[in-house]
């Protein structure tokens, strides 16, 4: 909890305890069972790229996995391989997978967000439709 991240805090640095504190967050920092990033053709899926657990190193990945994923999108070669970030991997570890083939922390993902997985479940497209939509308002 936050509390518990204040007193740790409190511990290392005991001067901090009277800090006002201007603003708490938190974030899901997503990643894979194995911590590489997954980026490849969805499993038993059609037409579905996934690019995603690039945890603490996704925003400065974010661009090749992006490049990566529109690669095989638009059916060419990507610049590098991605046989080590390919989802496939999960079921060839020996790792849970579900009926979908997607990977266990996306599955949470989704089982924390039902609206998304709603979405997802009835019209894939129009999510798609949306993120590109959010990416072209700059």
């Amino acid at each position: 909890t936050i509390d518990d991240v204040k007193e740790e805090t409190i511990t290392a640095v005991e001067r901090l305890r009277d800090a006002k504190v201007l603003r708490t967050t938190a974030c899901f920092l997503a990643g894979s069972e194995d911590n590489l990033p997954v980026v490849g053709l969805v499993p038993k899926t059609k037409n579905a790229v996934i690019a995603c657990g690039g945890g603490c190193w996704g925003i400065l990945n974010g661009p090749a996995m992006g490049q990566a994923a529109a690669a095989l999108v638009t059916g060419e070669t990507p610049a590098l391989s991605l046989t080590p970030f390919d989802p496939n991997r999960f079921g060839q570890a020996g790792e849970a997978i579900s009926a979908t083939g997607l990977p266990p922390k996306l599955l949470a993902l989704l089982a924390q967000n039902p609206a998304l997985a709603e979405m997802m479940r009835q019209n894939p497209e129009a999510v798609i439709a949306h993120l590109r939509q959010l990416t072209n308002d700059d």
